[in-house]
C-alpha cells in the first residue's frame, strides 16, 4: 500500500472512530434528561453534540496527561506500531462501535480500543505489552469504575431525597427591579450611566411565581442542576475520549515524537460531536427509558455520579468507559425502587455487549491484521 494512501486512511479512520464514539457515546450524558422529561431526543442530542464538542476541545489543555499515558502504558518501552498496525487497530475499533450502535447497544470505545491494541500487541511480540501495566493503569480502573459508579449512586440518591424533594416544582428567580438611567450629562454631550442602576431582587416561589416577575430573570431549580449535570458528564466524555482515541494514532512512530497535534484533536473533537448528531438517538432510546423508569430526583442522582467519576478521572489521568459508569449509576438508582423497576432483560443485554466488547474488537483486528500482511 502507499504511503500516502496509509496516511490517508489512518486519518480518515481515527475520524471514522471518534464519529462512532459521538454516536454510542452521548447517550451516557443526555439519557437522564430525556428519561426525567426534561428533554425532548432532539434538544438533548443538540445539547450533547455541543458539550461532547467543548470537552474535546478542551482535552488540549486539561488532559494532555491521558494523552501521553493511555498510548505510553501499552508500549511502555517506546515500541512503535507500523502504520498498517495502527490502521488495523483503529478499523477494528471502529468497526465494533459502528456495529453496536447499529444494533442499539451502549458499549465501551475504551474497551475497544483496548481489545484491539493487545490483538496488536500480540501481533508484534506477545512481550511487547506491558501486561502489569495495563492491568493497573487501564483494566482495573475499566473494571472498577462500574462498581464505585454502583455504589456512589446508592449513597447520593437518598442524600438528594432529603435535600432537594421541597425545592421540586420551586426555584429560585433573579430579575432587575430598576431600569438603568442616565445619571448625568458630561460637558460634551454625553450621557453618562450609573454604576449602581442595576438593583437585583431574588425571590423564592413555585414555577409559575417566577414565569410571573417581570423579566429579564434568571431561574435556578432542580431543573437547573439537572441541565447543569448532563452538560458536565458531556463535558467529560469529550474530554476523556478525545485524548483516548488520539492516542492510538500517536502509537506510529513517524508520529510518536512527544508532542500533541492540536490540529488533529480539533478534527477528533468535530468528529465526536458530528457523530453525536447522526446517530445519538437510538442508543439514548434505550438508556433514557428502557433500563429503568428515571423521575427527576433519580435521573439527576444519576447524572452527577456519572459525571463526577468521569471528571475526575480525566483530572489523574485514567481512562475509564462513560458507558459502564453512567448505565451503572442509572440501574442503581433504579434498583432502590425495587427489584421490578429495572428491566433485567434489557440490563443482560447491555452487559452481554460489555463483555462481547474487547474480544469482538480483538477479534475484528486481528482479521484485519491477517487480511493485511
Amino acid at each position: 500500500m502507499e504511503p500516502v494512501l496509509l496516511w490517508v486512511l489512518i486519518f480518515f479512520g481515527t475520524g471514522a472512530l471518534a464519529w462512532g464514539n459521538g454516536s454510542n457515546d452521548v447517550s451516557k450524558g443526555i439519557a437522564t434528561l430525556i428519561g426525567s422529561g426534561l428533554a425532548s431526543p432532539r434538544r438533548a442530542v443538540l445539547w450533547g453534540a455541543f458539550w461532547t464538542l467543548i470537552g474535546g476541545l478542551c482535552s488540549l489543555v486539561l488532559a494532555k496527561e491521558l494523552v501521553t499515558s493511555f498510548a505510553a502504558v501499552w508500549f511502555p518501552n517506546g515500541t512503535p506500531l507500523a502504520p498498517t498496525v495502527v490502521l488495523c487497530v483503529i478499523l477494528g475499533a471502529a468497526s465494533w462501535i459502528f456495529l453496536a450502535t447499529w444494533r442499539g447497544y451502549p458499549v465501551s470505545t475504551t474497551h475497544a480500543i483496548a481489545g484491539s491494541l493487545c490483538a496488536a500487541g500480540f501481533w508484534v511480540s506477545g512481550s511487547a505489552i506491558h501486561w502489569t501495566l495495563v492491568n493497573k493503569a487501564v483494566l482495573l480502573p475499566l473494571l472498577a469504575s462500574p462498581l464505585l459508579a454502583f455504589a456512589a449512586a446508592l449513597f447520593l440518591l437518598p442524600l438528594l431525597r432529603r435535600c432537594l424533594t421541597p425545592w421540586i416544582h420551586r426555584c429560585v428567580c433573579l430579575h432587575i427591579t430598576q431600569e438603568c438611567t442616565p445619571a448625568s450629562v458630561s460637558p460634551s454631550g454625553a450621557a453618562t450611566q450609573a454604576l449602581t442602576a442595576f438593583p437585583i431582587h431574588a425571590a423564592n416561589g413555585s414555577a409559575s411565581q417566577c414565569a410571573a416577575l417581570p423579566a429579564p430573570f434568571l431561574k435556578i431549580g432542580v431543573d437547573t442542576l439537572h441541565w447543569t449535570s448532563s452538560a458536565a458528564v458531556l463535558f467529560a466524555r469529550g474530554l476523556n475520549d478525545g485524548p483516548k482515541i488520539l492516542a492510538v494514532a500517536l502509537l506510529v512512530s513517524a508520529m510518536n515524537h512527544g508532542q500533541i497535534p492540536w490540529v488533529l484533536l480539533i478534527a477528533l473533537s468535530s468528529c465526536m460531536g458530528l457523530g453525536s448528531l447522526w446517530g445519538g438517538r437510538k442508543v439514548t432510546q434505550v438508556l433514557s427509558r428502557k433500563v429503568t423508569h428515571l423521575p427527576e430526583l433519580e435521573g439527576l442522582g444519576a447524572s452527577l455520579v456519572t459525571a463526577t467519576l468521569v471528571l475526575g478521572a480525566s483530572h489523574v489521568g485514567l481512562p475509564v468507559s462513560t458507558t459502564h459508569v453512567s448505565t451503572s449509576a442509572i440501574a442503581s438508582v433504579g434498583l432502590q425502587r425495587g427489584a421490578s423497576a429495572v428491566s433485567w432483560e434489557v440490563l443482560r443485554g447491555i452487559t452481554g455487549a460489555w463483555l462481547v466488547t474487547f474480544p469482538a474488537s480483538a477479534a475484528i483486528t486481528a482479521c484485519l491484521l491477517i487480511c493485511c500482511h
